[in-house]
């Protein structure tokens, strides 16, 4: 799984955002799916379904039984693209599994960013990028 964070579109203007930039962006990505994640709210901020009563644990789902999963999200970079994704294939299966709901799973939307994250995410790194490649 892996979501493309930003991929700069083309402009006339050359934005050239550094790979450092781009990481940045990713890693701030990274960093707010893993809370929403594990505060235990999907792509559309709303609450992830319940456990089963065959499963041993009680609680709002977070989806962070070991931590693998979503301690597995790495951050790629370069020139203008970042992206955030699941190289380790075991943990990359467990949360495409929860992601489409397959098998005994149930659906729980978790990988990508909600519009409440997409919006931090541009407020917090993105458009003082812009903002300072506009000046």
């Amino acid at each position: 799984m892996k979501v493309t964070v930003l991929q700069v579109p083309k402009f006339k203007i050359d934005f050239n955002f550094s790979k450092k930039q781009m990481a940045d962006v990713a890693i701030e990505a990274r960093t707010l799916m893993a809370k929403r994640t594990q505060s235990g709210k999907d792509i559309k901020d709303r609450q992830f379904k319940p456990y089963s009563l065959l499963y041993k644990k009680s609680g709002t789902p977070n989806l962070t039984d070991r931590g693998r999963m979503i301690g597995g999200l790495v951050v790629n970079a370069r020139k203008n693209y970042g992206k955030v994704a699941i190289p380790d294939a075991k943990e990359n299966n467990k949360g495409e599994g929860h992601q489409r709901g397959i098998g005994r799973l149930p659906k729980r939307e978790w990988f990508g960013l909600s519009p409440r994250d997409e919006n931090k995410l541009m407020a917090k790194v993105v458009r003082p990028m812009f903002n300072k490649k506009v000046k």
